[in-house]
């Protein structure tokens, strides 16, 4: 007597009706066979999974003839069947879990020996090239799996954004940051740092930033561009028409020729295709050493090693002006070869402490631009002192994963005066009357400092002789 696949109901009933029949344990065996053969046959069962009907089925039939079986041979041989086929479904599940994990692993960790023939040739410019690309693609797949995650990222990003006084004077480095009192600290950082807890949690803004810092760039580009042609207009070099029609079209020999013009006037818009690959994944050292050379901006060379930063962090919290160590032989070499001591911004930070200095009244404003031109003096060694600690602070966070950034007193003083500094000026813009920004120099000449931050030495010292004499 034989039963398929397809007459199982059919086999089940008749044994239920006829089970002392002479046929009714070869029946069994036979439905028994059936129902393991359609466990094998269905999916592969997960590491998590119930039981299927089937194999529920089967056990039952089992059960059966176990009750049945006289000799231990029958016995053996059927619990031998059924070993076999467990150990089976057990490797489908084992070799489906071990699958599942590999990729749930790859997913996190990355599997660098899947690398393909692209990313060699690509880690040979750019060496950490198959981390974010390969990063970015997962998030990316996750993400499209998982809408609601990004829908949710967005939202609370906003929310960091908007929460309290998004209108207050808070640097662009500040937002969606929170503020976190911390004790022991000195004075002139209000004993607080900022973090921002998305952004070190979540890649989204590491992955968007050098499309975001394109489109920054394209954004200045156009309003750099636009002012240029009002001032083609105002010298007579064009005439209404033409200059509507080279904003309309943003295109054509006029408005290409103010494009070169911003382009030019300002190093930070030339943007071009190796910037781009730069922001998202760093090239070899040696390579962009040479691009900046060949650009003719030597001193955009960071850093020589990764440890250079937080040895600096290190050494600035401890009050100890590395850069000016005669220990430091990377800062001595990057003297003798004419680069800044660590990086570009280097004068810049000391710069910025001088200005909230100014405000805090711990020097005058002449101390301030005296030390700004001259580099040196008690007013500069201690700005130094003071931009080394709060340079100290963001490394040292850095170096824990958490990303930490100062915000000195000084330092919101004088941005708060901004807005007075900028209405002052339209409204003489407005009445061509220049008492209201002599107003605001009388009353806020701390203000000059911060001004003096973005001008060239040669402007410092033009200014400053220029105030002096009127000061006579």
């Amino acid at each position: 007597m034989e039963a398929s696949i397809s007459g199982c109901p059919a086999m089940a009933a008749w044994l239920a009706a006829n089970p002392d029949h002479e046929l009714s344990d070869r029946g069994r065996h036979t439905l028994l066979n059936a129902y393991l053969s359609l466990t094998r046959q269905g999916a592969k069962p997960q590491s998590d999974a119930q039981l299927s009907k089937t194999d529920v089925a089967a056990l039952a039939v089992s059960a059966e003839l176990y009750k049945r079986s006289i000799k231990a041979a029958q016995s053996k041989i059927l619990t031998g069947r059924l070993l076999k086929h467990v150990q089976g479904q057990m490797g489908d599940a084992r070799y489906a879990s071990t699958r599942f994990a590999e990729y749930k692993r790859d997913a996190a960790l990355l599997n660098y020996n899947r690398r393909y023939k692209f990313d060699t040739y690509a880690s040979m410019i750019f060496p950490y090239q198959f981390w974010f690309t390969q990063s970015a693609t997962q998030w990316l797949i996750h993400t499209v799996d998982r809408p609601a995650m990004l829908s949710t990222f967005l939202k609370v990003k906003e929310f960091m954004n908007t929460a309290g006084s998004p209108d207050q004077a808070l640097p662009q480095r500040l937002k969606g940051a929170v503020r976190i009192g911390i004790p022991f600290l000195p004075d002139w950082m209000e004993d607080s740092i900022y973090f921002d807890p998305i952004r070190s949690m979540l890649p989204f803004d590491t992955f968007l930033y050098p499309f975001e810092r394109y489109m920054q760039r394209n954004s200045t580009l156009e309003g750099r561009t636009e002012y240029i042609l009002n001032d083609m207009l105002e010298n007579g070099e064009i005439n209404e028409e033409e200059l509507e029609t080279a904003l309309a079209q943003e295109s054509g020999p006029i408005y290409l020729k103010a494009r070169e013009m911003a382009i030019a006037d300002d190093d930070e818009l030339k943007f071009n295709a190796w910037d781009f690959a730069s922001l998202l994944s760093g090239p070899h050292a040696p390579l962009q050493w040479a691009y900046n050379v060949a650009k003719g901006t030597p001193e955009e060379i960071g850093p020589f090693t990764p440890m250079s930063r937080t040895i600096k962090g290190a050494a600035g919290l401890l009050g100890i002006d590395l850069d000016r160590s005669p220990m430091n032989l990377e800062a001595r070499f990057r003297k003798s070869v004419g680069l800044p001591a660590f990086d570009q911004w280097d004068d810049y930070r000391i710069d910025r402490m001088l200005s909230n200095m100014v405000a805090m009244n711990e020097i005058t404003i002449d101390q301030a631009l005296r030390a700004m031109i001259e580099r040196e003096g008690d007013a500069y060694n201690e700005a130094i002192k003071k931009a080394n600690f709060e340079f100290g602070i963001g490394a040292m966070g850095s170096l824990v994963g958490i990303p930490a950034k100062a915000y000195p007193e000084g330092e919101y003083l004088q941005r708060s005066l901004k807005d007075d500094y900028q209405r002052a000026w339209a409204k003489t813009e407005e009445t061509g009357n220049f008492d209201f920004v002599n107003n605001f120099n009388n009353l806020h000449p701390e203000y000059e400092a911060r001004l003096a931050l973005w001008n060239s030495p040669e402007e410092k010292l033009r200014d400053f002789l220029k105030d002096e004499i009127w000061n006579i």
